[in-house]
């Protein structure tokens, strides 16, 4: 596209000189004359260099005492150093030199103050926008081409200069401004040559700035009757249109388009891109196999190896994301020993990685991690490491789970080292990567080895920095709640600290009443509950004054957390907040309540309500785990024998990582 604006330049030009030169030569002029001429035929021939010296032989001869040139030109200096300027521009064309730009712009600095004739002050102005256009200084450029716009309104080369704004605010990604100048070419002039590259870059722009609204109706005018002899662009365009619907997800039409694009043009380049995409597509539908068939067809029709290892990557992220994760490891390992030296090599290699943790091979995972960390060692510079943070958050986490999964309660001097080893992981995170996105995420890892090595003042510590770092916070704020009930968990059960366990409990409740908080809400008010019940029974902690009056204001903040959480989470209250699409159901929700239920009942009872006991034991379900204990209390209660030694406390699991 670029190479028509320099054509146009040159026919500009060549008819500035010739309008300028046709008048009679008389006198001393006509050794001007014909150095000048010579200039031009060398100019015509690209001689350029043989062009500059006639010119500037012609401009030196005209300076001569006596030489009159205005049969010539009304300013033959004017002329002359701009004909240079023009053959230097061409020189630097022809060679690549971008030092003969200077030289041109020089000359052109040098006359265009005292330029007088219209024509000259016209083609100065054009040349001296087209030299910065040619160098790059797209707003100097822009400003010379504006300038002639404004100031020679009937110039032919308005066109062009449009033309070449469009251009340079496309190049510079001004799309706004790139619209606004190819918008006037194809206003003013229907049938410009440059229309279909108007069109096609403001449709482009459009793209490129990710506006696929818009982008594709005007990749849509290539198919219409006007452009048929534009076979490239007309494949192009209708490729590019499908890829917009793709992105708008507006997939059915997409897969439509597509289809028809490769009956048109079965031999196109594309072909590879449009079986690509619609692999892309069908993956994205869960329909595997049809994905699977079209990523075939892409590698079939193309032998360029570095596509055809993006390929093969998504090929293997299809198996990962179908569960298939053996599958997955076979092509990414076939990815690697095909095309070692693709870009995709370090995606594979943690494709692979992450397909052995979703197997639970702890220790292959672990292994490929650390090859994916050594891999972007030593191929990175050393100043961006794309997944290397992931990686590491990874080996804690692998470590952390082969841990947790062999469910041994007192752990042995190896289970030891191997959590040391994952929290040393999650803590390198933060030493080298402390701005990364995963952060977050391996401080909660670390927070909760911590908790698993037994570290209760290091738990401690970094779990209220954690929850002051995030708790407000809307993504990671769940996190900060799960660690202060796993906080008030500590209290209550290592340490016996029963009324301070209550309040930290309690806090959970300033959480926003979101779905993801709900299940933590619920588990909170529930212990919560029994913290104060335990503080009321109990004899062990200083802080806690067994006298009749303070147990039982424990035993009534008891029944009150307790109440809440039955108030709050009952089938009556909390399904009309699903139905009105407040909140979602969960499976505990039922199980959890009922637990409420029969821990107030048995705090009512140490209160000497027997009411209120017998009430709340009369709601619990015959569904219920607890229904037959409930009864069995009741014809307790309702003979009056004591239950005191024989009503057990309900306990729930509290949250785990």
């Amino acid at each position: 596209m670029n190479t028509r604006i320099f054509s146009i330049i040159s026919v500009f030009i060549l008819t500035l000189t010739f309008s300028s030169c046709t008048m009679t030569l008389i006198g001393s002029s006509v050794y001007v004359e014909q150095l000048y001429q010579s200039a031009e035929q060398l100019y015509t021939q690209q001689n350029y260099e043989g062009a500059i010296t006639k010119y500037t032989e012609a401009l030196i001869e005209s300076e001569k005492s006596g030489v009159k040139t205005e049969n010539i030109d009304k300013d033959f200096t004017t002329l002359a150093n701009f004909k240079i300027a023009v053959t230097y521009s061409r020189l630097a064309e022809q060679t690549g030199n971008v030092s003969h730009y200077s030289t041109a712009i020089r000359l052109v600095e040098n006359v265009a103050p005292t330029a007088t004739v219209p024509k000259h002050q016209e083609g100065l102005t054009y040349l001296w926008g087209h030299i910065l256009y040619r160098t790059e200084q797209y707003e100097l450029a822009e400003e010379k081409f504006l300038q002639l716009i404004e100031n020679f309104p009937n110039s032919p080369q308005i066109e062009n200069a449009w033309y070449a704004i469009g251009q340079l605010n496309f190049k510079s990604q001004n799309y706004e401004n790139s619209r606004i100048a190819f918008r006037h070419i194809l206003a003013a002039y229907p049938t410009s040559e440059f229309k279909d590259d108007a069109l096609y870059l403001i449709a482009q722009s459009f793209l490129d700035e990710e506006n696929y609204e818009l982008a594709y109706p005007e990749f849509d005018r290539f198919s219409t009757e006007e452009f048929k002899n534009y076979p490239e662009m007309h494949a192009d365009a209708m490729y590019k249109s499908a890829y917009c619907l793709n992105q708008l997800d507006r997939h059915d039409e997409a897969i439509s388009r597509y289809i028809k694009f490769i009956i048109k043009f079965p031999k196109s380049p594309l072909v590879t891109a449009v079986y690509f995409d619609q692999g892309g597509i069908f993956a994205k539908q869960k329909n595997y196999e049809n994905a699977r068939v079209n990523y075939e067809l892409a590698l079939q029709n193309t032998t360029d190896q570095q596509l055809q290892s993006e390929i093969q990557a998504a090929i293997g992220q299809m198996y990962f994301d179908r569960a298939d994760y053996e599958n997955a490891i076979a092509v990414y390992t076939a990815l690697i020993n095909a095309y070692p030296l693709s870009d995709f090599v370090a995606d594979a290699k943690l494709g692979i990685a992450d397909s052995q943790f979703q197997l639970e091979r702890w220790n292959d995972a672990v292994s490929s991690y650390r090859a994916v960390i050594q891999h972007e060692l030593q191929n990175g510079d050393g100043t961006e490491y794309v997944f290397t943070p992931y990686c590491f958050f990874q080996v804690g986490e692998a470590f952390y789970k082969f841990v947790t999964s062999q469910n041994e309660t007192v752990l042995s001097e190896e289970l030891i080292g191997t959590l040391e080893v994952a929290l040393k992981s999650y803590q390198t995170i933060a030493k080298l990567f402390p701005d990364n996105p995963i952060l977050p995420h391996a401080s909660y890892g670390a927070i909760w080895t911590l908790d698993k090595l037994g570290h209760t003042a290091d738990f401690q510590k970094a779990a209220y920095d954690f929850i002051q770092k995030y708790q407000n916070d809307p993504e990671f704020d769940i996190f900060a709640a799960e660690v202060q009930l796993r906080s008030a968990d500590i209290k209550r059960t290592k340490f016996k600290q029963y009324v301070d366990a209550a309040e930290e409990y309690a806090q959970t409740w300033d959480y926003p009443p979101l779905p993801k908080f709900l299940l933590l809400k619920l588990k909170a008010k529930f212990f919560e509950g029994l913290s104060y019940y335990q503080a009321a029974n109990s004899v062990s902690d200083d802080k806690v004054n067994t006298s009749a009056d303070l147990r039982t204001e424990y035993l009534k903040k008891s029944v009150e957390a307790y109440h809440a959480a039955i108030t709050f989470f009952s089938d009556d209250v909390y399904l009309k907040g699903v139905e009105e699409g407040r909140y979602d159901d969960f499976a505990e929700r039922r199980s959890h309540v009922e637990a409420c239920i029969m821990n107030a009942a048995l705090s009512h009872l140490a209160l000497e309500n027997p009411d209120q006991t017998i009430s709340l034991y009369m709601s619990i379900p015959d569904s219920s785990q607890h229904y037959q204990k409930a009864q069995y209390y009741l014809r307790k209660l309702v003979n009056n024998e004591d239950l005191v030694d024989e009503i057990e406390v309900v306990e729930l699991e509290s949250i785990q990582k």
